[in-house]
């Protein structure tokens, strides 16, 4: 008479091996999950200095005084942005290491 199935041994040694696969996985699948945020928050923040180089330049045409007070936070993020629109110069955004 022959049995059909599996043994215990042959299900274990797949668990195992299931096992193995997501321990190896989970690490990588969580830095491109890390990595995704910070690249969101830098097109946010690249987003935000666009919209006041617009602002700054459509009230130097209005001949309007610029002073807009900048405050911005990124919730699901460390970064902080604050200041005033300046009257000259450039804005760099670093990535911290």
């Amino acid at each position: 008479m022959k049995k059909h199935g599996f043994t215990l041994i042959e299900l274990l040694a797949v668990i195992v091996i299931l096992a193995i696969i997501a321990v190896i996985a989970t690490p990588i699948i969580l830095n491109v999950i890390e990595y995704s945020r910070k690249e969101s928050a830098k097109d946010s923040a690249y987003n935000i200095v666009s919209a006041v180089n617009t602002y700054y330049t459509t009230s130097q045409l209005d001949s309007m005084p610029a002073t807009l007070p900048l405050l911005v936070s990124f919730p699901d993020s460390n970064i902080l942005i604050g200041g005033t629109v300046p009257e000259s110069g450039s804005v760099i955004i670093k990535e911290e290491i």
